[in-house]
């Protein structure tokens, strides 16, 4: 009689793949999210429980995009989250030529920004991403902790 050989050999390597995807999965995916396409498209599980844990509250008036899309997942308006305060943003482009259109260009198209962090691109339509950094540049501008007072453009 013979022994299904086949069985025996693919139990293993099942087993193996199962481990590494369960490895891949706790630790964020493999970090190669959005090479060539819009990163938003690839969030890997990490970027996804990240948004998933509690928002800071929803100020008043604020743009539905806020919530829509998580931002208070990560920013709150006056203090640091993983992101900064939308108030030091207000800061940090306040009297900036062209603030407005840099801004929403960063909320719709994420990236690397002023504070280290990276922002990833979320897919805000170019219409949301305006009204958000329309919103964020009518705030009372404060300055993050540590920060000198009088900023040098």
């Amino acid at each position: 009689m013979m022994k299904n050989r086949s069985v025996t050999f693919a139990a293993p390597i099942l087993l193996l793949l199962i481990v590494v995807a369960g490895v891949v999965a706790l630790h964020g995916g493999f970090g190669i999210t959005g090479m060539g396409t819009r990163m938003g498209a690839g969030m890997g599980p990490g970027m996804a429980r990240m948004m998933m844990r509690g928002q800071a509250a929803i100020p008043s008036g604020a743009p539905a995009v806020l919530s829509h899309h998580g931002c208070m997942s990560c920013h709150a308006l006056d203090h640091a989250r993983t992101g900064p305060a939308f108030a030091w943003v207000a800061w940090h482009y306040a009297g900036k030529p062209q603030a407005q259109a840099h801004i929403a260009a960063f909320i719709e198209h994420g990236g690397r920004g002023p504070w280290g962090g990276v922002m990833p691109n979320l897919n805000v339509p170019a219409v949301e991403a305006m009204a958000l950094s329309q919103w964020i540049l009518a705030l009372p501008p404060q300055a993050p902790p540590g920060a000198l007072s009088a900023r040098v453009p």
